[in-house]
């Protein structure tokens, strides 16, 4: 008959609980799942297969929970998911994708309410929880005013540091870009140029008197594009002001595109940071980067439009219907 094994205090390898027994590694099959679990997860690569945890050193495919029930009182850390998991979970991977409303607490689809008070219910304890969201910047409780939470919302470099952190934000806004870039490559010419002159709108490059000039054309029944492409490749453009068939109209402003009645080379333009003669360089370029590709190009000056309109846009259907 064998004698009793000896027992005494171990340390156990997952939870760091001291039991008494005689061999075994860890204090409970709960601890030995959690064990072999994260071997499994530490077979991957960081990043990609599983996160650590930035405050404790706990590894997890999704520290989601992990932080709201240890680290409490600490700011939610980013990532919170790997990319195996949110790749695995985005698009029509998603198990969500498409569903209408149905899954979406907010929506009166949502298939999980019984009645009318049962989504009142749920909506109000969601509008709780925003409310203690209060510190948390990604939120809308967060900033004093609707316009502060907008400005925000702007996806650039800065934005994607602040939530996903110096590492990952990066990558994520190059990839964004990329990804915004491709698609915008991949539409007709028709829809960049719709694309180009909403841009341009809001951001008050047109300017009256080339609306006025475009307007005027069309009443003589002379049909233009206006804000046309030419692309140059790596992914950049010349934008031009009208166009039709092989024949471009340029409206230069005097200050913007530095008039050579009104300014000396030398001369340096504050809004621009160049000089006029660097700024006469770059138009000379994208002239004759339009030229080169068969392309007739009319300059009209603003000072010369506002001085005798008639003239010039005389000038102008005659360049365009000849």
């Amino acid at each position: 008959m064998r004698g009793k094994k000896r027992l005494k205090v171990i340390v156990c390898g997952n939870c760091s609980k001291e039991f008494m027994g005689s061999s075994a590694k860890v204090c409970s099959p709960s601890c030995w799942s959690e064990i072999r679990r994260k071997n499994r997860i530490l077979d991957g690569i960081e990043g990609i297969d599983y996160l650590s945890c930035k405050i404790c050193g706990t590894h997890a495919k999704d520290l989601s929970s992990h932080y709201r029930r240890y680290h409490p009182d600490n700011e939610l850390q980013r990532p919170l998911k790997c990319q195996k998991l949110i790749d695995n979970s985005s698009g029509e991977n998603n198990p969500a994708y498409g569903h209408g409303g149905k899954l979406s607490p907010f929506s009166k689809k949502f298939v999980h309410y019984k009645d009318e008070e049962t989504r009142k219910s749920i909506l109000k304890k969601q509008g709780e929880m925003r409310k203690r969201n209060g510190s948390n910047p990604f939120t809308r409780e967060y900033y004093g005013s609707v316009e502060e939470f907008s400005k925000a919302q702007t996806r650039d470099l800065a934005w994607f540091i602040k939530k996903f952190g110096e590492i990952e934000g990066p990558i994520r806004h190059a990839n964004k870009i990329e990804k915004w870039q491709n698609t915008l490559n991949l539409k007709p010419e028709d829809e960049k140029r719709r694309i180009n002159r909403m841009k341009v709108s809001r951001n008050g490059a047109i300017s009256k008197a080339e609306k006025e000039i475009i307007q005027i054309l069309k009443e003589n029944e002379i049909y233009v594009n206006d804000q046309f492409q030419l692309n140059r490749g790596n992914k950049k453009y010349y934008i031009y002001d009208i166009e039709r068939g092989n024949k471009i109209i340029e409206y230069n402003g005097d200050f913007w595109h530095c008039n050579p009645i009104l300014w000396e080379s030398t001369k340096y333009n504050t809004r621009l940071h160049m000089t006029a003669g660097e700024k006469w360089i770059l138009d000379l370029e994208k002239i004759q980067f339009a030229k080169d590709r068969g392309y007739e190009v009319l300059v009209i000056w603003e000072s010369d439009y506002k001085q005798n309109k008639e003239n010039i846009i005389q000038k102008c259907l005659n360049f365009l219907t000849q």
